[in-house]
């Protein structure tokens, strides 16, 4: 959904990543886009 866009946003919830598999852990997540 991002690709080629010059900038997007990427909706963070349980949704997007099927669930929760440690409730009550903080998370993380890295994002890396290499354009050539």
């Amino acid at each position: 959904r991002c690709v080629g866009q010059e900038w997007c946003s990427v909706v963070i919830s349980q949704d997007v990543f099927r669930g929760d598999p440690c409730p009550g852990v903080m998370k993380r997540v890295a994002v890396e886009a290499v354009c050539s």
